[in-house]
């Protein structure tokens, strides 16, 4: 994923999943996420990340 001068994350996919709606969940939720770019001076810039999301059950 990318996260963006602003914060937001652009760029997501999923590597690998249980199944498709499983990872369409973890996508839907990581883009709900605000980050704080990183800063080269005062100046935010892009960065790009790789994130893990585990799932459990509840039974």
């Amino acid at each position: 994923m990318r996260v963006e001068t602003d914060g937001t994350t652009s760029h997501l996919r999923a590597l690998s999943a249980p199944s498709v709606p499983l990872a369409q969940a973890a996508l839907n939720a990581v883009t709900q996420w605000k980050w704080t770019p990183e800063l080269c001076g005062n100046t935010p810039v892009k960065f790009e990340s790789v994130i893990s999301v585990f799932y459990a059950s509840r039974l």
